[in-house]
């Protein structure tokens, strides 16, 4: 590997841990001057940092704005679940089939950090985000796939782009981090069947709640927004 390259991964994995713990939001510019200036590096890797993130899909070009940040649509959201779904399970069965006790204690380590987040007031979202694909990421890296974990990379990176709000929900947070717990639990009893039922579900159960979240929060829009406009038509009739 060269040394431009090896910069270059450098600024993908810099700002791509800016977007996962939410200082670069979906729809924010991702501008090759300041990030070179933020990051201390050239604006040669900074540009195929940029340049990688929108063959991802992570980002894309928007006329006269040059790369954005990929805002995808809620209705985006059980599509890629659906597609998920089948590849975490797989990648955890070999997992199970695979793992060692320092695997396992990493991956308990990611749990216990996940939980240290979680309790936080307020609830650390950004850092919930980031430890969340580096645990998804670590059970792929252990199904001893390179398919596996570029896919699952790019797939659990974009689910955070629909909702990363949902993060600063204790509640979904939590339920979260015990399915992490359950996932473990299955890796570690090497039961393979287990395993894969375990991370599936889990996949499942993310989506439902996240939807679900999605539909509350609509909702809560839709009764603020009634209740100004009430509020100012009140205003108006007695002035």
């Amino acid at each position: 590997m060269g040394v431009q390259q090896s910069l270059a991964d450098d600024a993908y994995e810099l700002i791509l841990e800016r977007i996962l713990d939410g200082r670069l939001e979906p729809g924010s510019a991702l501008s090759v001057p300041a990030l070179a200036r933020s990051t201390n590096l050239g604006r040669s890797p900074v540009r195929e940092a940029v340049q990688r993130l929108i063959y991802e899909g992570l980002a894309q070009h928007v006329h006269n704005r040059g790369a954005v940040i990929t805002k995808l649509r809620p209705a985006d959201l059980p599509d890629i679940f659906e597609a998920k779904e089948p590849l975490e399970g797989i990648a955890a069965r070999r997992a199970a089939a695979n793992v060692t006790d320092a695997d396992l204690e990493k991956l308990w380590d990611l749990v216990d950090q996940q939980t240290r987040a979680a309790e936080t007031t307020p609830v650390a979202a950004g850092t919930l985000m980031r430890l969340d694909v580096e645990f998804h990421l670590l059970i792929a890296e252990l199904s001893g796939s390179a398919t596996l974990l570029a896919v699952l990379g790019q797939f659990t990176t974009r689910t955070h782009l629909v909702v990363p709000a949902a993060w600063n929900k204790p509640v979904f947070a939590q339920a979260s981090i015990d399915e992490h717990a359950a996932m473990v639990r299955a890796i570690a009893s090497a039961d393979t069947h287990n395993a894969e039922q375990a991370a599936a579900s889990h996949t499942r159960n993310v989506c439902t709640r996240l939807m679900r979240w999605l539909a509350e929060d609509q909702a809560s829009l839709g009764r603020t927004a009634r209740r100004d406009a009430g509020l100012h038509a009140v205003t108006r009739h007695q002035s």
